[in-house]
């Protein structure tokens, strides 16, 4: 856990990968100034397959051990309910919202987001960011007095990565 004492900015990085051999690769950059409440991520995506929709959201683990299916569910650390894909609520994990691919299969990612953090117990250092095919995940929601409105580890996660400090 960076210390708020090592400089002005603190930052991490996500490097993604997934789908086929894998042909989906990003990387995401994350950047938050100590004493402030918001985040800049930046990054870019490519090789998706441009006849679908995509969202983007922040996992409970950075386990990689049997691929996005080890990533737990997303990222609530607020314990907010959400009972269908289409409710109103998010999670602190889905503030990336939806990717926008171009005709070349490359999604751009350049948002300020005010619920992430690098810092405290919320942190989302350590834990994976997971592309999520939206057509797939409509099909995947499942409700359980444990997790309510989580989704399954289907086929809809198509490329992962684990978020870590960097320079």
């Amino acid at each position: 856990m960076p210390s708020q004492q090592d400089s002005a900015t603190v930052r991490a990085v996500c490097v993604l990968k997934g789908g086929e051999n894998n042909t989906i690769q990003g990387v995401l950059h994350f950047a938050q100034m100590i004493g402030m409440n918001q985040m800049k991520i930046t990054g870019e995506i490519q090789g998706l397959p441009i006849d679908r929709k995509y969202s983007i959201h922040v996992h409970e683990f950075g386990d990689l051990t049997n691929g996005p299916v080890s990533t737990g569910n997303r990222f609530n650390p607020e314990k907010q309910v959400s009972n269908t894909s289409k409710d109103q609520t998010s999670y602190v994990g889905d503030e990336f919202g939806n990717l926008q691919v171009n005709q070349e299969g490359l999604a751009k990612i350049d948002v300020i987001d005010k619920r992430l953090t690098l810092f405290g117990p919320s942190s989302i250092i350590g834990r994976s960011v997971v592309v999520i095919d939206e057509k797939e995940e409509e099909l995947t929601r499942v409700e359980t007095e444990e997790n309510k409105g989580s989704t399954t580890a289907g086929t809809n996660r198509l490329a992962v990565g684990v978020i870590g400090i960097c320079q």
